[in-house]
């Protein structure tokens, strides 16, 4: 567990679940290993940001490869730089302020809204 400003972050090691709560921005990492959460991002499985949270930060879940599950709210407004990896492959539905759409992270690292 552990926070940054208004952002919070959980990870719950039996699921692999790691949700962001908290309102704003989240801060820009200047590399992946700088993050925080940097030594449990291999194990993550599902990704959830919570309502509130307005921007993913640079880097923010680079190498977070293991996704199978990723939640996206309507607040959020951008993705930073490499937010995600290159190389994650997800499919499922963002909920983005005019209503949802299906998206495929592929080269989710240039993804932005």
């Amino acid at each position: 567990e552990g926070g940054e400003k208004s952002i919070v972050w959980t990870y719950n090691e039996d699921t692999g679940a790691f949700a962001v709560v908290g309102t704003g921005a989240m801060t820009d990492y200047d590399s992946y290993s700088s993050r925080p959460w940097d030594s449990i991002s291999r194990n993550v499985t599902t990704l959830t940001i919570s309502e509130g949270v307005t921007r993913i930060g640079d880097r923010a879940f680079e190498y977070f490869l293991g996704l199978s599950e990723l939640t996206i709210p309507a607040s959020v407004e951008s993705i930073g730089y490499a937010a995600f990896s290159s190389e994650l492959t997800i499919t499922g539905t963002a909920k983005t302020k005019t209503g949802n759409w299906d998206v495929k992270f592929i080269k989710a690292s240039i993804i932005s809204f």
